[in-house]
């Protein structure tokens, strides 16, 4: 049997990330813009803009030249379900 899997590059891996504002985890939790671009897939590593501060709320990543994009992932905290994105 054999099995042929896509290869699809993260094009936003380690570019840099902005965010309206960052939300200071109480618990010592990275929440930067940056770490949701890292690789790190860790529960206590994610990305949170502070809901508080101001609205509407919005994260992006600069991939630094034109790309063709046709897919785009966003993985949610596991702790959290899909309640955090």
């Amino acid at each position: 049997m054999l099995l042929f899997v896509e290869y699809k590059p993260n094009i936003a891996l380690n570019k840099p990330a902005y965010q309206i504002s960052t939300y200071i985890e109480r618990h010592g939790a990275d929440t930067e813009a940056s770490v949701a671009v890292d690789g790190n897939y860790d529960e206590d590593k994610f990305s949170h803009t502070n809901g508080s501060e101001v609205s509407p709320q919005w994260w992006m990543v600069d991939l630094e030249q034109q790309n063709s994009i046709y897919e785009i992932s966003v993985i949610g905290r596991r702790s959290q379900g899909m309640n955090c994105l």
